[in-house]
């Protein structure tokens, strides 16, 4: 385990950024173009079989790079650039209500033997029979349940960047999750950095050390962290109610309109089910001029019964993935913070939280916009009514136009 220590402004993010960008080959500084000063930047790396240095120069914002201390190059650089590198840091963390929690319960199950504070790790096992419980608990017992889910998604032969992940939890939680890396390092590689350093939660023998004992502007002001583009920027967490809970073949109150849709889900692809229509009623949502934001639910029926929809990871996943491609073929552009999709667990009556079952909520922000309007990736404009949505045909979106800019 690697630790980057230093105090607040010594660079700790930046020498993350700066591991990323070697490794990774990929723009993720800037650096400064009207200055004579050269950026040095050195990584040794110790592989399975010798140790590989990554020399990295910069000068008038060009950058150059040589690797050296390789006996068999293309074998130990195929070792190299076969490692994935992933980052954590604490607003990229997934909300409460969508943690796998019988995975992480099985995956703590593991390490039971390897945790000190066994008062600790019994509530948190406690914690995950209760999941529609636990936006109740301490911030500090929901980060080891977050920083868990997304440990047990790492594959092997993976470098792993944790930027201000533990800064702000106290000693016994910090060291319960750096227990569990720990047992993970013989096929897991971590760069932790870190305001502090205690011997009683990180013993010496664990851990390579780098101590960052200067403000980094005061060292070298060539290279300026920055993101790549705005669209790539992950926002900080919002507040959040706590969501409505649905139980099984309850009837819902609130009637389907122009901001509602119900969907009941049949047969047995519920994946194409939900992600063949989506772009559609994402399409007709964003030129809803008069709404603010609209909804489609999958698992409730059109006389507003709780059906759920089961659903496993993977399933959840391929959603995920195929409504952000959709998404992105959607023109005029659409950015990640115009939509949200959840999976709402579904309850039984006797409030037991069903295995699997879901509400798939898709929100999506109306655009309101006079002069355009929003097509899917077939180039079809629809718009939504009151009965559900509308394709629009070439009069009607001239018809259209024509009306919002008039009104």
């Amino acid at each position: 385990m690697n630790f980057i220590i230093g105090e607040a402004g010594s660079g700790k993010t930046t020498f993350s950024a700066i591991v990323y960008e070697i490794l990774k080959r990929d723009s993720y500084l800037s650096y400064e173009e009207k200055t004579k000063k050269i950026a040095k930047i050195s990584l040794t790396i110790e592989t399975q079989k010798q140790n590989i240095q990554i020399m990295q120069e910069i000068q008038n914002g060009k950058s150059r790079i040589d690797i050296k201390n390789i006996i068999n190059m293309q074998e130990q650089l195929q070792e190299l650039t076969s490692c994935e590198v992933v980052v954590m840091k604490n607003w990229t963390m997934k909300k409460m209500e969508e943690l796998d929690y019988t995975q992480i319960e099985i995956f703590l199950e593991r390490f039971k033997e390897k945790i000190t504070n066994q008062d600790l790790f019994h509530r948190i096992k406690d914690r995950l029979k209760t999941p529609e419980k636990n936006h109740l608990i301490s911030s500090g017992e929901q980060n080891i349940l977050k920083i868990i889910d997304v440990l047990l998604q790492i594959q092997d032969n993976t470098i792993v960047i944790c930027d201000d992940i533990l800064d702000s939890n106290g000693v016994e939680i910090t060291k319960f999750i750096l227990e569990i890396m720990h047992e993970l390092t013989n096929s897991i590689q971590f760069i932790i950095t870190k305001s502090i350093y205690s011997k009683q939660v990180i013993p010496e023998e664990w851990c390579n050390t780098i101590y960052l004992r200067r403000i980094a502007s005061e060292i070298n002001p060539i290279f300026i962290q920055r993101e790549k583009d705005n669209r790539n920027r992950l926002p900080l967490p919002k507040k959040k109610e706590i969501p409505f809970i649905y139980h099984m073949e309850e009837t819902i109150d609130a009637e389907e309109d122009r901001e509602v849709e119900y969907k009941e889900v049949k047969g047995k692809n519920p994946v194409s089910s939900i992600v063949n229509v989506a772009p559609i009623y994402i399409v007709s949502f964003l030129n809803s001029a008069k709404l603010e934001k609209g909804y489609i639910k999958w698992g409730i029926s059109n006389d507003r019964v709780v059906k759920g929809v089961v659903l496993d990871k993977e399933q959840k996943d391929e959603i995920r993935r195929k409504i952000s491609e959709e998404v992105k073929g959607i023109k005029p552009y659409v950015g990640a913070d115009d939509y949200d999709l959840e999976f709402i667990n579904v309850h039984d009556a006797a409030e037991n939280l069903l295995t699997d079952t879901y509400i798939v909520e898709l929100s999506v922000k109306a655009k309101k916009s006079q002069t355009y309007l929003y097509a899917t990736s077939k180039e079809e404009i629809y718009i939504k009514t009151n009965g559900g949505k509308r394709k629009l045909n070439s009069l009607e979106i001239q018809a259209e136009i024509k009306n919002r800019v008039e009104h």
